[in-house]
């Protein structure tokens, strides 16, 4: 009869720190960008150049409406730059409104009177 003999592993409490913080760190962006990447998607679907981005600032406003800012190639082929993209949650599903040449704060500050707006008429 053959014996095994297992050793239990410990861990040094300071890697069980460093990993539970990691954990802990994910689990916590994770659950923050899910309106993000459902923005991101959404502005994705509306680009020219869908394999060519690079998203920036993001801002969720109300959590009806979102500003995301992202720099694509346009229809000549260069960079755009920064340009803002506006969104608006439907039913809890985000849909693009439009891409403007604007500051992110502009596209804040727009996008929190129309919500307002909106916010409003939904009470009466």
């Amino acid at each position: 009869m053959t014996v095994s003999i297992t050793r239990k592993q410990r861990f040094a409490p300071s890697s069980l720190i460093k990993y539970t913080a990691a954990a802990c760190l994910t689990l916590t962006l994770g659950g923050c960008n899910s309106s993000e990447s459902d923005v991101q998607k959404v502005v994705i679907e509306n680009l020219l150049a869908k394999d060519v981005r690079e998203f920036g600032e993001f801002t969720e406003i109300n959590d009806i409406g979102a500003c995301q800012t992202v720099n694509t190639l346009g229809s000549n082929g260069l960079e755009t730059g920064d340009l803002q993209a506006a969104a608006m949650k439907v039913d809890d599903v985000w849909k693009f409104m439009t891409m403007q040449k604007i500051s992110h704060e502009e596209c804040v500050t727009a996008m929190d009177e129309l919500t307002k707006e909106i916010l409003a008429k939904q009470k009466d």
